[in-house]
């Protein structure tokens, strides 16, 4: 018990250390294998002055570079949106490269241990930090362009007149327990895709699916499939 004590104080002085901790970092089991390969080559170079153990070594740092480079490009040029599966909560991500804007509740910000168990893994896998805005994102009430996109989001009850120049919706965004009718927004709106998020009902959505099912509109259900992801690029 003392030497757990001892090495539970030492974790606790150096978590203290600015610094000490490296926030966000991510890496790929490759390349964390590329690590060690670099790792172990040196340290046999190193110990066994074998040249090929530097060879080996440095092999592998090349390796872990070029494939790191190449994710920080690929990160550069997504966009896409993110409706997470968060319960009881709307959350979602407008990522444009390796930035974001969210819009969701707000008491899901000042909830760490939601925050960082259902968001922050993903954050950090696509390498996003977040902003106050984007030049391509542009928010009204509950409607939404993005990149081109057309988002509607509904938390409440809402109504449409019918009509035969239907405007298009990219996303249909269904969050709480609004009083709607899917077969009333399809007259009067072009919808693409349905997403249910982790705060729709789930009695109300079951109504919701077979209603998608019947006017032929693909739907997605968080809470059931996972977060539901749209690659804009």
């Amino acid at each position: 018990q003392w030497l757990i004590w001892v090495m539970n104080t030492w974790i606790e002085r150096i978590e203290s250390l600015r610094f000490s901790l490296l926030d966000g970092l991510q890496i790929s089991l490759l390349q964390a294998g590329l690590l060690i390969v670099f790792a172990a080559g040196i340290s046999y170079w190193l110990i066994e002055k074998a040249r090929n153990g530097l060879l080996v070594g440095l092999s592998g740092l090349l390796g872990f570079t070029a494939l790191r480079s190449y994710s920080f490009v690929e990160a550069n040029g997504q966009q896409k949106i993110i409706v997470y599966n968060v319960p009881q909560k709307r959350a979602i991500d407008f990522i444009d490269q390796r930035k974001y804007v969210f819009v969701g509740d707000s008491d899901l910000i000042a909830d760490d241990f939601a925050r960082n168990f259902h968001l922050k893994p993903t954050r950090i896998f696509f390498r996003i930090t977040p902003v106050d805005s984007l030049s391509n994102f542009q928010q009204q009430a509950n409607y939404i362009t993005f990149n081109n996109k057309n988002i509607l989001l509904i938390d409440s009850t809402i109504g449409f007149l019918p009509t035969e120049d239907k405007p298009a919706i990219d996303l249909l965004v269904i969050s709480k327990n609004p009083r709607i009718y899917i077969s009333k927004l399809d007259a009067a709106l072009h919808i693409k895709q349905v997403v249910f998020d982790g705060s729709a009902s789930s009695w109300k959505t079951v109504y919701w699916k077979k209603d998608c099912d019947s006017l032929k509109i693909p739907w997605h259900d968080v809470t059931t499939q996972g977060a539901f992801v749209m690659n804009l690029r």
